[in-house]
C-alpha cells in the first residue's frame, strides 16, 4: 500500500514538473481574436508616432510587451497590423482578392475564347465587361471591409491570456 502511494506521488510530481503555461497577448473585438506570443513578429504604431514599427516580441505580461530593450505598455499602442494573422473567422479579404482575379480572368478568358478559339474578330461585349466589373468591384469591397490594421481603443482591446500547456516546454 505504501509503495502504491509513493509511486502515485512520484508520478504526480513528474507530470506536474512538466506542465507550463503559454502567455499570449490577445487583440480582440466581438467577433475576432488575434493571438501574439513570444517570438512572433508584430507591426504596431505607437500613439506618439506617425509610422509603424516591426519587431519581434520577447515576452508579454498583463500590462506590456517587451521588444528588444524596450517595454511597451498596451495603453501606448495606437494601431496593430493584423495582416497574415489568423483570426479564427472567415478571411473576407482573401476572398475579395480571389474575386478581383476572377473578375479580370472572366473578361480575359471570354475574349480569348471568342477571338482565338472561335476565330471571330474582337468586339466589345458590354454584358461580359459588366459582369467582370461587378465581380471585381465586389472583391474590392470585401477587401476594404476586412481591416488590415486595427485601432486599439473602443472597438479592439488588448488582453492578456495564459493558457496552460502540458508535455513539452515551448
Amino acid at each position: 500500500m505504501v509503495v502504491k502511494i509513493l509511486s502515485f506521488f512520484l508520478l504526480l510530481s513528474l507530470i506536474a514538473g512538466n506542465v507550463n503555461a503559454q502567455k499570449y497577448m490577445v487583440v480582440s473585438n466581438a467577433r475576432k481574436q488575434i493571438y501574439y506570443k513570444s517570438g512572433e513578429i508584430i507591426r504596431y504604431k505607437l500613439k506618439t508616432e506617425d509610422h509603424f514599427r516591426k519587431s519581434a516580441i520577447i515576452s508579454v505580461t498583463d500590462t506590456a510587451m517587451k521588444i528588444k530593450n524596450y517595454i511597451i505598455g498596451y495603453d501606448e499602442i495606437d494601431k496593430i497590423d493584423i495582416r497574415g494573422k489568423s483570426t479564427g473567422t472567415f478571411n473576407w479579404s482573401r476572398l475579395g482578392g480571389y474575386m478581383q482575379i476572377a473578375g479580370i480572368a472572366y473578361i480575359a478568358i471570354d475574349q480569348f475564347n471568342k477571338t482565338v478559339v472561335q476565330g471571330n474578330p474582337w468586339e466589345f461585349e458590354s454584358d461580359v465587361w459588366i459582369t467582370g466589373a461587378i465581380i471585381f468591384a465586389g472583391g474590392t469591397i470585401l477587401r476594404i471591409i476586412d481591416p488590415r490594421k486595427v485601432k486599439i481603443g473602443t472597438k479592439y482591446k488588448i488582453k492578456y491570456l495564459i493558457i496552460p500547456t502540458a508535455g513539452q516546454n515551448r
